[in-house]
């Protein structure tokens, strides 16, 4: 059942005292009524967000989504420098593969859920998407182009069309000579065969997404403790979690999402009066990511970008009760850091471990060389 946590609770209090206050003043205080006004303002916004708030899951069940899977400690890797060593040294900190981790074999396709799994994966990461006949998939990019060997929409081609295409053809090793795009429901079943966890991403609003999450969980209920629903956006996250309160969830921000197509990637509009207002955009919704849309969604993990890590930006979300996720780290060093420093969960593309010397590192990464000693 949901259960609301401290955070919440003082939330409430505030509010009726503010409720309290205003009804003081209002009897006894000569205010004038713009005054009055805006304290009605007040208190409306705030009814108004005690009406939408969604409860968050247990909390017990959400430390247990996001533990490590200490079956993993004895994983035997195909490869020596395997980053999973890593996870045997701290059962608190959750590696998560990327799409599958898309460097060390095909994104988004089961053998990258068994290979990730192998190397010491706590959990995937896979991206939601449809095909022409509304059949739910899993890619990440509207096209098949930079990962197959067609082209097209995905959103023109259907699942038999889909099927038949190589989902390994683009892959930098030889490896895998062919593998298909699979279902949702093949991603599910796969994932929870090898016991992992699932951080399921919609990358866009769709309204064939809704019913496709609550059937998914109708069909197999052990998703509830080993799944996270994720998106860039908001309505996206509260329409999954009004549906059914039970689904944990989380919200993804990076830098300059309104306004560019990364975070150091092109401008999103040619007018530089739409990108001036995109920039505008980007400050408030870093501002209601903090403030707001946590509290509204009744969400449990904060997926963040790699770039924007800091001992506040812990400390904010832990003193909300949120979980912090990072995204996507893929050198050594900066993993052992987020690992063994922060202690913060993260995504990778790759687990096995580059020519980077990581273990007895003396290089000063981040404060990474005196992390221990704080």
């Amino acid at each position: 059942m949901a259960t609301i946590n401290r955070v919440d609770r003082s939330i409430c209090i505030l509010m009726k005292i503010f409720v309290l206050l205003f009804c003081i003043f209002a009897t006894f205080s000569s205010l004038t009524w713009s005054m009055y006004t805006g304290l009605c303002v007040i208190l409306i916004i705030y009814a108004i967000a005690a009406l939408l708030y969604i409860p968050r899951p247990n909390v017990e069940l959400v430390k247990s989504a996001l533990a490590h899977n200490t079956e993993n400690t004895n994983t035997e890797s195909t490869t020596p420098n395997n980053i999973s060593e890593t996870t045997k040294r701290k059962n608190k900190v959750l590696v998560i593969a990327h799409r599958g981790a898309g460097d060390d074999a095909p994104e988004n396709t089961l053998v990258a859920f068994r290979l990730a799994k192998k190397n010491g994966a706590d959990a995937i990461e896979f991206d939601l998407s449809f095909s022409k006949d509304d059949v739910p998939i899993v890619i990440h990019d509207d096209t098949v182009d930079r990962t197959t060997d067609g082209t097209g929409n995905i959103s023109d081609l259907s699942l038999a069309e889909l099927r038949r295409l190589n989902a390994a053809a683009k892959f930098k090793q030889a490896v895998f000579p062919h593998e298909t795009i699979p279902t949702l429901d093949e991603a599910l079943q796969e994932c929870l065969h090898l016991g992992l966890k699932m951080f399921i991403d919609v990358k866009e609003y769709d309204s064939r997404v809704f019913p496709v999450i609550q059937k998914a969980f109708r069909d197999y209920p052990k998703l509830y403790d080993q799944a996270m629903v994720c998106s860039f956006y908001p309505n996206v996250v509260y329409k999954v979690r009004k549906a059914d309160p039970r689904i944990m969830t989380g919200l993804t921000w990076r830098p300059h999402f309104m306004s560019r197509e990364g975070v150091y990637g092109r401008m999103r509009h040619v007018s530089m009066a739409m990108q001036l207002l995109a920039r505008a955009g980007d400050v408030i919704l870093e501002w209601l990511h903090e403030n707001v849309l946590w509290y509204l969604c009744g969400n449990s993990v904060f997926l963040i970008h790699g770039m924007c890590v800091s001992d506040r930006c812990k400390r904010l979300w832990e003193e909300r009760g949120i979980h912090l996720v990072v995204w996507t780290v893929n050198d050594d060093i900066e993993k052992h850091f987020l690992h063994d420093c922060l202690q913060l969960h993260y995504m990778t593309d790759s687990l096995v471990a580059t020519d980077t010397e990581v273990e007895g590192n003396t290089g000063d990464v981040g404060g990474a060389a005196d992390c221990k000693e704080k």
